[in-house]
């Protein structure tokens, strides 16, 4: 009696923990995203993937040496124009196009002030279309990087001139997002007027 009372209070064997892969690095996360997008996969999945992507790229700015020093992830993403493409798979899908609306407010916010200056970034959101710059040398945070062609379209420009109108979610992301830009623009300014007034 007192063998089998030991034997049920005794704990059970622990289950071997199964191993976690590694996270994707940025410049992996973005040719996923890219193969993703292009077969035109359901607005969920493309989601999942643009968090992972967000994830990196927090990860990477917390990796900086200086803030003066772009991180690799993000120096291949902006050097690619990696933003340009994405926005080009999913320019004709509204769904998608409303994904990567979102994701471009949470950037904006979660990734530090800088990150909205690249032209990279800014103009493949709401830039007017023009001709890609010429490619420049990477020295600092705000250097405007090589852009490839699919940069010229606008995201924002995409969603407006839409034929019948945006759906209702579509249009509340645009809406958040030129709010989102505004509110960052607005903070950049404050903190270099500052800077200046003490600047000896």
């Amino acid at each position: 009696m007192w063998s089998r009372v030991a034997k049920l209070a005794s704990p059970a064997p622990r289950k071997p923990s199964t191993p976690t892969a590694p996270p994707l690095s940025t410049p992996a996360l973005v040719a996923q995203l890219e193969s993703l997008l292009a077969s035109s996969p359901s607005p969920a999945a493309a989601a999942s993937l643009l968090d992972q992507l967000l994830d990196a790229l927090k990860a990477d700015s917390a990796q900086a040496a200086t803030a003066d020093v772009l991180p690799e992830g993000i120096e291949h993403l902006l050097r690619e124009g990696s933003l340009g493409t994405l926005v080009g798979l999913v320019e004709h899908d509204a769904g998608l196009r409303e994904e990567l609306v979102r994701w471009y407010g949470r950037a904006i916010i979660e990734l530090d002030e800088g990150w909205l200056s690249h032209s990279a970034v800014n103009r493949p959101l709401c830039a007017p279309r023009s001709p890609p710059p010429r490619p420049g040398r990477l020295a600092g945070r705000h250097t405007s990087l090589t852009q490839c062609p699919s940069c010229r379209v606008r995201l924002l420009r995409r969603c407006v001139d839409e034929e019948g109108g945006l759906g209702r979610a579509e249009e509340l992301a645009v809406v958040q997002v030129m709010c989102t830009v505004a509110a960052r623009i607005k903070t950049v300014r404050r903190s270099l007027s500052l800077a200046l007034s003490r600047a000896p």
